[in-house]
């Protein structure tokens, strides 16, 4: 019996940070493990040797959009000739390509939505500060009015719609998608290079010491993840309250990426370099009354290894973010022990029950955010009941419970 072919069509993949290329990667894994015939196809920075157990064609990001977009259409189409079924990963730059491909060939084709394209392009044009609910019901034009109607019509043409929670359903659900197309399927989650360290260990390592109270936060620079609230914040803690407090962001870069994260925030923020008694330069972060000495938090990307190493040091794990669909950074945290402060948006409240194991926050509310680091800061019994009741609900995430209810959408 020959094996059932899936054409991957993604958008992001490793070394790209994100959770849809780690969703990406380890299902095509997952997939060839157990006897299927899984590709990829992805659009990439540069040309990657990859050391995978399946094909994996790149389309370089360089050059025209045109261009881009009609090589992976092109690539896509020879690859899917013998497949079962497409699987977009997203309805847009993979998702149009797909339906095209799958209308040509006669194939079956799945999309799964993990966000609104429209409104991201929106908010990263500064074309609308709108959080993504508000959004689902404005006027749109010019641009991003095509965006939203390419979504609804590829999403409302593909044969199935998957998404990572209920909350994406009901947005999907807005565009004029039927309820009996879209399939709600948790991604599953497993550290993909298990952590050989301690905690200890690992503070040793990245030169904590056992009186510093590490926060760490990750996430793409942009503005809706709420880094720039979350540095201020953390800056204020330092001058008063908890003067050990240290911020470690990984996938944003230091210097001008995270002080302008901050000045969308607070356009009142002021950067300015002091020359100290000995010779050195400092950075000093002023805003309205008061100014405080800036320690830039901003690690830039880093390796799989590196991030859960940051993890495993961490005291307390934030997200503050505008919209998440289903944030695998949290469930990376959650799976290490770490205990999690997250807003209370899009998929995170079915990650994160307020007060059982986890706190739940307002997106860029300052004072709760503060008074919720303030909260676990002083009480080490709540962090470890936080994280020993999340080991229950990491359950849901397995990896068998993804790959056969995706498996089933997909052949069946």
């Amino acid at each position: 019996m020959s094996k059932s072919k899936i054409v991957i069509a993604a958008e992001i993949f490793p070394p790209d940070i994100g959770g849809p290329a780690t969703y990406s990667k380890n299902l095509a894994e997952e997939l060839n493990n157990r006897g299927f015939d899984a590709k990829i196809i992805c659009y990439s920075d540069k040309i990657e040797s990859d050391k995978s157990n399946f094909e994996i064609v790149r389309i370089l990001r360089g050059g025209s959009r045109s261009a881009r977009y009609f090589f992976y259409f092109w690539n896509l189409l020879k690859m899917s000739f013998r497949c079962d079924v497409i699987y977009a990963m997203g309805p847009v730059s993979s998702g149009l390509p797909s339906l095209l491909a799958a209308y040509i060939l006669n194939k079956k084709v799945v999309v799964k939505v993990v966000g609104d394209y429209a409104w991201e392009q929106a908010r990263n044009s500064g074309l609308t500060d709108m959080g993504i609910d508000e959004f689902q019901n404005q006027k749109l034009t010019g641009k991003i009015l095509w965006l939203k109607r390419i979504e609804s019509f590829v999403c409302r043409h593909s044969d199935k719609v998957i998404v990572p929670s209920r909350y994406l359903k009901k947005i999907v659900k807005g565009w004029k998608v039927q309820n009996d197309k879209i399939d709600i399927i948790y991604n599953s989650f497993s550290l993909s290079h298990p952590p050989f360290f301690s905690r200890q260990t690992a503070r040793q390592e990245l030169e904590f010491s056992d009186k510093d109270f590490l926060i760490v936060s990750m996430g793409r620079p942009v503005s809706w993840k709420g880094f720039g609230l979350l540095s201020m914040v953390v800056a204020d803690l330092k001058r008063k309250e908890i003067p050990e407090i240290k911020l470690r962001i990984l996938g944003v870069n230091a210097g001008d990426q995270i002080e302008r994260l901050i000045r969308l925030y607070n356009d009142k923020a002021v950067f300015e370099n002091h020359r100290t008694s000995d010779g050195k330069t400092a950075r000093i972060l002023r805003v309205d009354d008061y100014s405080v000495p800036f320690e830039d938090p901003a690690l830039g990307t880093q390796t799989k290894e590196m991030a859960y190493k940051y993890l495993a040091a961490a005291d307390i794990f934030v997200l503050n973010s505008g919209y998440e669909g289903l944030s695998h950074a949290i469930l990376e945290a959650l799976s290490l022990g770490i205990p999690v402060i997250a807003s209370d948006v899009g998929g995170n409240p079915e990650l994160i029950t307020d007060g059982t194991d986890g706190l739940l926050i307002g997106y860029n509310n300052k004072d709760q955010l503060k008074q919720s680091i303030l909260k676990l800061y002083g009480n080490k019994s709540l962090r470890q009941k936080l994280v020993g009741n999340s080991k229950e609900k990491l359950k849901r995430f397995s990896s068998e419970n993804m790959i056969q209810k995706t498996t089933e959408v997909l052949l069946k």
